[in-house]
């Protein structure tokens, strides 16, 4: 698809992606809900090939990748600095919980398309993301192990999280907020007992090592934003 394509394309994403999560709550992120949307709004198959070539699995990496874009938008938005660096992160994986909190039949749907196994890869891969957007955001983009451990963590909690949330029915999704606070607190216990154990004589020997070993892995970069721990 060539620039101007794209650009042409971008409104006419966004208006399909609007359709498929009101089509999603009852026909799941697949082709019977994609096609339903194309004849209501007359599209042509043909006419959007370019822009979701793979259709229904295309939107919904986009509608992951928009929640991602959404939660920096409003973190844009705010005064974090008078927070501590664990409440940071809290807040962001709030505030991306916040924008599916309109469309949780959705957000259901979304899991259940990235539990199938030809989609699981996509979706762990999207995951990551999401928690490499969040600490890049605050600063964390240092060549070390601790990119990837740091990362792996918060994968596992804005997968927790997207799960309770769609159970949550409590008033101002207050104890989906309570559980990200929990899981954050456990996520920088664990950061602690490793800093213990850097900081050991007993970790001595095997720190060049593991430094070393973490300098030869490859992973995404990623621009520091105006946060560091």
């Amino acid at each position: 698809m060539s620039r101007n394509d794209s650009e042409v394309g971008k409104p006419v994403l966004s208006n399909l992606l609007d359709a498929m999560i009101g089509e999603s709550r009852d026909h799941g992120w697949t082709e019977e809900a994609l096609e339903r949307i194309l004849r209501r709004m007359d599209i042509a198959r043909e006419d959007i090939r370019g822009i979701i070539p793979r259709g229904a699995a295309d939107l919904a990496m986009e509608y992951h990748r928009r929640s991602d874009r959404e939660m920096i938008a409003v973190l844009d938005t705010m005064d974090l600095s008078t927070l501590r660096f664990p409440d940071r992160i809290a807040e962001a994986v709030w505030q991306r919980c916040r924008q599916a909190a309109g469309h949780r039949l959705a957000v259901r749907a979304l899991i259940a398309h990235f539990a199938l196994p030809r989609h699981c890869a996509e979706g762990a891969r999207l995951t990551w993301e999401s928690s490499d957007s969040i600490w890049n955001y605050f600063g964390h983009t240092e060549r070390d192990l601790n990119w990837y451990t740091k990362r792996m963590t918060l994968v596992t909690v804005l997968g927790s999280a997207a799960l309770y949330l769609v159970g949550d029915s409590s008033d101002g999704l207050r104890e989906t907020r309570a559980f990200i606070d929990r899981r954050i607190a456990d996520v920088m216990r664990i950061e602690s007992a490793k800093a213990r154990v850097r900081n050991s004589r007993i970790y001595e020997p095997v720190a060049g090592m593991m430094s070393r070993f973490g300098t030869r892995v490859r992973h995404a970069d990623g621009s520091r934003r105006g946060y560091s721990r």
